[in-house]
């Protein structure tokens, strides 16, 4: 699953809203600092709309590096155990951090309404805008490690099932 066109394309598109929402902090940060140092005439809302950017570019990005497997581990543990223990410990790990994300959607759905009627001060975006980046990374996040579980678990077996194929060939030629 986690090579399949779908999944390639859904990364993509992350990857290519992310850079885009870069490009947005950017330049807004870039006009920001113009309009209010060479202008003296501050954008009130520039700040802000930066802010809500980068909050959503975060919690998509952060997504990709699940499915790259790229996010901040401790490899040296599990590198230095047999590969079928390495293949264990980074499904019981991924299952672990599935849990860690039940627990945020868990929790999601009263945040969420608890900030549904308050609006961002200079653009009027409601709160709940912003808060619900959170949920929506941590399913995309949930959604990227179950690939990498299922991912691992295929490349165990077929590593068990090469083993078996090189024992049997080599037990035919005795």
């Amino acid at each position: 699953m986690k090579n399949s066109k779908i999944v390639r394309l859904s990364v993509g598109l992350l990857r290519f809203v992310v850079g885009v929402m870069f490009v947005g902090v950017v330049i807004l940060t870039l006009a920001q600092v113009f309009f209010r140092f060479v202008l003296a005439s501050p954008l009130v809302w520039s700040e802000e709309l930066a802010r809500f950017m980068l909050v959503w570019m975060t919690m998509l990005g952060t997504p990709i590096l699940c499915y790259e497997n790229s996010h901040l581990a401790i490899t040296e543990f599990a590198a230095s155990l047999p590969p079928a223990l390495q293949t264990v410990v980074r499904v019981t790990a991924d299952i672990i951090v599935l849990v860690l994300f039940g627990a945020i959607l868990c929790a999601s759905p009263k945040l969420l309404r608890a900030s549904a009627h308050i609006e961002s001060g200079a653009l009027g975006i409601p709160f709940v805008w912003w808060r619900i980046a959170a949920p929506a990374g941590c399913l995309l996040m949930a959604f990227y490690t179950i690939c990498n579980i299922q991912e691992n678990i295929r490349a165990f077996l077929r590593g068990a099932s090469q083993k078996s194929g090189e024992i049997e060939e080599k037990e035919a030629l005795s």
